[in-house]
């Protein structure tokens, strides 16, 4: 009994200490004050300038050894930044609103050796005054049958009598843009029945008499939804690294009884592999993206799969591919984010 009582207390007082040493270990915790900026509202073409204070709440040196930014925003700061325990360092931060309007959101990750939080965001917010004002900012089709035409209006105010639009088109051929009405301040924005199946990730650019940054980038957005299903519609591939070999998986789906076969796919712009394999002939496939031979590009990517079917009637169809390559203790300023820098 005595024995059982002494093994029994030499555990507790094992476990105790155990998980006194564990809370003690040398570690170092990265605090970032006011993650979250806003920059109230500024003019298009404006810099945007914040610092970001990162604290050492931890018992050991902080080491940021990467930040990556998304799409007008740079580190002024060039890693690795080494914080000592109890003190602060300065991360500061710019973004250019050239080309940009309306609510503006950009985020900067710090990846540091902390090693609960590895990953702290940080969030730049704000208001970007233009020389016009759109309704929508954004058109959005949502989910359209295959083959219908939809039609949406966009209405372009201007700040001042003497500011015109100059010009505008669709980066894709299946939009169509055209004036709404007599008044010359709307227009209309058609989506043709010959566009594809998939998700639509396109734009609208309006050019302007502005001597200044004169072009307006408005994303047109929805999904054409047919016989076939695609999953995912949109293939985001995220941080990638040079050095390691991965692959994704996209499945395409027939959703009636008559077959549909899959006779090739490809990525268009060729920095991709795709394979298709054949799960049930007719019904089920499931294509295979990989890493090529030829390196990515450092920074933001965007590249379009096109799986073709042998149906005229259905023909290809379009999954938009995202991702970033980052190299090993490098700074990814100015990289874009997918919305501000595809014409795919």
């Amino acid at each position: 009994m005595k024995r059982a009582a002494f093994v029994l207390l030499m555990f507790v007082w094992a476990s105790v200490g155990a998980g006194v040493l564990a809370s003690e270990v040398p570690a170092p915790v990265i605090v970032v004050p006011e993650a979250d900026f806003d920059f109230g509202t500024v003019d298009r073409g404006d810099n945007v300038e914040h610092r970001y204070v990162v604290r050492n709440a931890g018992t050991e040196d902080l080491v940021i050894h990467r930040i990556s930014a998304s799409c007008g925003c740079t580190s002024a700061t060039t890693p690795p930044i080494r914080v000592a325990p109890g003190a602060e360092e300065a991360v500061e931060v710019v973004l250019a609103t050239a080309g940009k309007m309306g609510r503006e959101t950009q985020s900067i990750v710090l990846y540091s050796n902390d090693p609960v939080h590895p990953e702290v965001r940080l969030i730049l917010t704000g208001m970007v005054n233009t020389g016009i004002t759109l309704e929508p900012e954004e058109v959005d089709f949502g989910k359209v049958p295959r083959g219908q035409e939809v039609q949406k209006t966009l209405k372009v105010l201007s700040r001042t009598a003497d500011l015109k639009m100059t010009d505008y088109r669709a980066t894709a051929p299946y939009i169509r843009v055209g004036p709404a009405g007599s008044s010359g301040g709307s227009l209309l924005v058609t989506l043709g029945s010959d566009a594809p199946m998939g998700q639509i990730r396109q734009w609208i650019i309006i050019v302007t008499n502005e001597d200044q940054d004169p072009l307006y980038r408005i994303p047109v957005r929805g999904t054409v939804e047919g016989e076939v299903e695609v999953l995912p519609e949109r293939l985001e591939l995220g941080a990638l690294s040079p050095e390691i070999r991965q692959e994704w998986h996209v499945l395409v789906r027939r959703l009636h009884p008559e077959p549909v076969h899959i006779t090739g796919a490809l990525l268009e712009e060729g920095f991709l592999n795709a394979e298709v394999l054949e799960v049930e002939p007719g019904m089920l496939y499931r294509v295979i993206v990989s890493r090529g031979l030829h390196p990515l590009p450092l920074g933001f990517f965007s590249d379009t799969l096109v799986i073709q079917t042998d149906r005229s009637d259905i023909g290809s169809l379009r999954v938009p591919v995202v991702g970033r390559v980052e190299a090993p203790e490098a700074v990814l300023s100015e990289h874009c984010d997918d919305d501000a820098c595809s014409d795919s």
